[in-house]
């Protein structure tokens, strides 16, 4: 009788008849397939095997009956799950009773999927190694023996067949590099003793086609503990490409090198040109223009004025051109910029206004400067905004035949962007919003950080010849004028616009047109200034002209057939709180005087008007109980009180200062008194003798021309002794220093900056250094902010421009002395 079988078997067993059902299976065989000996037997074996992996077990089965059966498979487990086993059957027949076949099932998942990931691990390698296009080396140090990747042999040109050794890499090395690259190698093999950083270096190799390219080579040793290096495996990677990419820029990068070397040497070249060429030219120009101007002060007789005034007008035609062409080329380079400054705009605006009235005065042009902001400390580039409107007023005086021009200044609110009247100086009337950036409140604080930023609007209106809607966009194009016409009556180079715009664009600001042919053109822009608080602060302060605490509010008539001008005047006469009427013609104003006014402003072109309707020479002999002021073209020289009896007189184009100066004058006549002499008490005799003393010396300043040409010399001395001032010539800085060490007091200083011997720089450093405070004014042709701000860095306290005029004279004196002129 056959012995049945053990149970107790670590492996799966299972005992089958000839036709493979289950006669016998143990312990561990249930477990794999998760099912009871009762339900595995009378099962096929076969069963349980993955129907993917049946007709492979099958075709061993044929193949290997004589000799069992060795098959590798997935058994499924009742659940569903299945894992590999491998199975070793054989047969066996007449061992168990009604039994032939005997089979071990041993389970082999951990095998299958340590040698899946293994699979995976090298198909990922390769892959990388294909996809890095890198060759692979494996070097053992201990026998010399080095495996070269095909890719590796591919690279370097290697038959697969060589000797796989360390030399054959060697010997393929740039002569020039063999001794460094192995150098190297055996420095990293003796200093790192455990695995640290990889071996890295680029060399150029020999290839295949007997050429070299570059290539990088990198690699990890391991040492074994006694610090002996073992192995050391790798990758080479051809970076030729990369190399050549890399000199070609560094070429590039050389080549820009000396591209940007030769464009700063000739940006410097051509800055040193036009700083030369601008000397050059306005040296000569400051002789023409103002020996023009002193002969024209001489009472020349009517042909010799015309020609004067022809050669002087002739002379500013051509240096605003020049300045034109320097600033365009400043402009185009890039190299212009912006410098904002402190000061006055009021002052500045109505400068430019004062001196380009000149223009239009013999045509019977009107030019009305209209201050309109409550604001008139701020900082700005004093320099490119006069240009600014120097041109564009200038281009109104050059196409305005008749009518007027009007220059006006006003502040933006911020939420509508409409126009504020100076009255408006808390609250916006268009949409009630604050309309600065700082309260009542702030005015009274410590404000000297504050700096807050508003938009100031300019606007040049004319009743010139217009423009055609259709030409409106070539103003501001470079080198362009509205029409061959226009160019041929007018002169001009096209690019005073083009300047402009440049300007006030670099100022934060846009500039605007509008205009109808025959009608005239309003050329605006708008740029944010900074307001000095501390300075608006204490002008805020200072209480209105007049107040009616002490006495009646005094009447003001302003007599002028120009509208523009009537309303200016009376609307800043009313600002200040002081009752004003206007008239437009003598008959009016006649019949307004018997209403008695304090002080009544005549334009003088009536003043012919009133003396024939009232048959007398002296208005002023008709209305006694009346002070008036006459309003005199600009440049016109008249006593008015020996001729008409009037009070004093004022320039047109108004200012403020002059006006108010004026006022105040006449109602001391009258005897009023402003609110400040009315609220502090009269001054000691001695102090207003110091103050009369001190009046004189401003009338009459002491002031040292510093300038070594000759021509320059005779300008100035000529301009600033028609001026009042008693002038003192030095030929260079040498000689100016040494006059200054001298007891002799100057008021001013006006310094040449470029002399031999010794320059305005350097002079004004000295006499900066002893201590002397009296103001130093640059005489200078220059036209770069560099030289400008050279200046200012050397001691010098202002600088006027070559060639020098008597308004710029002018403002010189008043700015540094509070100096009052005569005429």
């Amino acid at each position: 009788m056959a012995r049945g079988p053990k149970t107790n078997v670590p492996r799966g067993v299972f005992i089958c008849s000839t036709d493979a059902h289950n006669t016998f299976t143990n312990a561990a065989y249930q477990n794999m397939t998760g099912c009871s000996q009762e339900e595995l037997l009378g099962l096929r074996w076969v069963e349980h095997v993955h129907p993917e992996d049946l007709q492979e077990v099958w075709d061993q089965a044929i193949t290997l009956r004589e000799g069992g059966l060795n098959v590798e498979f997935r058994l499924i487990h009742k659940n569903g799950s299945w894992r590999w086993v491998n199975c070793q059957s054989v047969d066996m027949p007449g061992c168990f009773e009604n039994e032939s076949h005997v089979g071990i099932i041993e389970d082999i998942t951990w095998r299958k999927e340590a040698e899946e990931s293994l699979r995976l691990s090298e198909e990922r390698f390769a892959l990388a190694v294909r996809g890095s296009n890198d060759g692979l080396w494996d070097w053992d140090i201990r026998t010399n023996k080095v495996f070269y990747s095909a890719r590796c042999k591919n690279m370097l040109g290697i038959e697969q067949s060589c000797a796989d050794t360390l030399d054959v890499l060697i010997n393929r090395l740039h002569s020039s590099y063999r001794d460094c690259v192995q150098t190297a190698l055996k420095d990293y093999l003796a200093a790192h003793k455990t695995v640290g950083s990889p071996f890295h270096i680029e060399t150029p190799i020999r290839t295949s086609q007997d050429k070299y390219c570059w290539f990088r080579l990198r690699g990890q040793a391991l040492w074994d503990e006694q610090g002996n290096p073992l192995r050391m495996a790798g990758s080479l990677s051809d970076i030729t490409e990369r190399i050549r990419w890399e000199e070609e820029q560094e070429r590039l990068i050389a080549n820009l090198a000396e591209a940007r070397d030769k464009a700063e040497s000739a940006a410097k070249a051509r800055s040193e040109f036009l700083a030369v060429m601008s000397h050059e030219i306005r040296t000569p120009l400051n002789g023409v223009i103002g020996m023009a101007s002193v002969l024209l002060d001489t009472d020349p007789t009517p042909d010799q004025e015309e020609c004067l005034e022809t050669i002087r007008t002739s002379g500013e035609c051509l240096l605003s051109i020049i300045n034109d062409i320097l600033d365009f080329s400043k402009i185009d380079a890039g190299k212009l910029t912006i410098a904002p400054v402190p000061c006055n705009l009021r002052s500045l605006v109505e400068d430019v206004g004062s001196m380009l009235a000149l223009r239009v005065e013999p045509k019977g042009v009107e030019l009305v400067v209209h201050y309109d902001s409550p604001f008139f400390a701020v900082s700005v580039d004093t320099i490119r905004l006069r240009q600014v409107l120097i041109n564009l007023i200038g281009n109104s005086c050059k196409f305005t035949h008749a009518g007027h021009i009007l220059v006006n200044v006003s502040l933006l609110c911020k939420s509508c962007q409409k126009q504020l009247k100076a009255t408006d100086f808390w609250e916006c009337r268009s949409c009630s919003k604050d309309v600065n950036s700082f309260k009542g409140r702030e005015l009274d604080s410590d404000a000297k950080h504050v700096k807050p930023v508003e938009y100031f609007k300019f606007s040049i209106s004319d009743s010139g010849i217009g423009i055609a809607e259709d030409k409106l966009g070539l103003l501001f194009e470079k080198f362009s004028q509205c029409d061959q016409l226009t160019s041929n009556m007018y002169g001009g180079t096209g690019l005073g616009l083009a300047v402009s715009k440049s300007l006030v664009e670099l100022m934060g600001g846009e500039i605007v047109v509008e205009s109808r042919e025959g009608v005239g053109s309003t050329f605006s822009f708008s740029i944010p200034l900074e307001i000095d608080v501390v300075s608006e602060k204490n002008r805020h302060q200072v209480p209105l002209l007049y107040s009616s605490r002490f006495q009646a509010r005094p009447r003001i008539l302003v007599i002028d057939n120009h509208k523009i001008t009537r309303q200016v005047m009376c609307e800043q006469i009313e600002s200040w709180g002081i009752e004003c009427q206007c008239s437009g013609d003598v008959a009016s104003a006649l019949k307004l005087l018997a209403n008695r006014f304090h002080v009544a402003v005549v334009d003088n072109v009536l003043v012919e008007t009133f003396q024939k309707k009232l048959q007398i020479k002296r208005i002023a002999e008709e209305f006694p109980g009346t002070k008036f002021i006459l309003l005199k073209p600009v440049g016109h020289r008249v006593n008015a009180q020996e001729a008409y009896g009037f009070s004093c007189t004022l320039s047109r184009p108004l200012r403020q200062s002059t006006l108010k100066d004026a006022l105040l004058k006449t109602f001391n006549l009258l005897g009023f008194k402003s609110f400040e002499e009315a609220s502090r008490p009269a001054l000691a005799s001695s102090n207003r003798s110091k103050a009369g003393d001190k009046a004189q010396t401003r009338r009459h300043p002491k002031v040292l021309v510093v300038e070594d040409n000759k021509v320059n010399q005779m300008v100035a001395i000529r301009l600033l002794n028609n001026l009042g001032c008693t002038v003192d010539v030095a030929c260079n800085g040498q000689e100016a220093v040494s006059i200054v060490d001298k007891p002799v007091e100057y008021d001013l200083i006006f310094m040449d900056c470029h002399m031999p011997v010794l320059d305005g720089f350097q002079a004004s450093r000295l006499i900066r250094s002893k201590q002397k405070l009296t103001p130093i004014v640059a005489l200078t042709a220059a036209t770069m902010e560099s030289e400008l701000e050279k200046c200012l860095e050397c001691g010098m306290d202002d600088y006027v421009r070559k060639p020098c005029t008597k308004q710029e004279l002018q403002r010189v004196l008043h700015k540094w002395l509070d100096w009052k002129d005569e005429v």
